[in-house]
């Protein structure tokens, strides 16, 4: 009885799968100091309305970052994702703040379609790095 749960579960997923990777050929995050750069790209956009960015931190609730409409087949598409590259606010405001932890992050790539919505997901650990660079401190750098 589980072999054949199993055997129909997997024939579920697979058409979904299938679809997945008929639109979208790959789909990657890279860590950058305070951004996350996250890029894919397109294979066979015929039946795609449009493709929807999630971002999961630590297996929290997904938050939507962007609506992309499709481009065309076989096209390049990133988004830099600024907002992970923050620090806490301590209780005492006369504190500066501390850079945030390392962390868990899940890009949720959706492709709707008219028959439903698929989705991709990969993975990333994010550090925070401590240093942050302004004007000054880059200009500093060369005197």
């Amino acid at each position: 009885m589980q072999r054949k749960t199993l055997i129909a579960l997997l024939m579920t997923l697979a058409p979904v799968a299938l679809l997945a990777s008929n639109i979208v050929a790959s789909f990657v995050a890279i860590p950058d100091n305070d951004r996350v750069y996250v890029r894919w790209t397109s294979q066979n956009e015929a039946a795609l309305i449009r493709y929807e960015l999630h971002r999961q931190i630590d297996g929290n609730a997904p938050a939507f970052l962007a609506a992309i409409s499709p481009q065309g087949n076989n096209r390049n598409y990133e988004y830099v994702d600024m907002s992970v590259g923050g620090f806490n606010r301590n209780l005492n405001p006369n504190e500066p703040p501390t850079p945030l932890a390392s962390q868990r992050l899940t890009y949720i790539l959706k492709m709707i379609t008219a028959s439903g919505a698929i989705e991709v997901r990969t993975q990333v650990a994010f550090q925070t790095s401590a240093t942050r660079r302004t004007w000054g401190s880059i200009k500093a750098l060369f005197r």
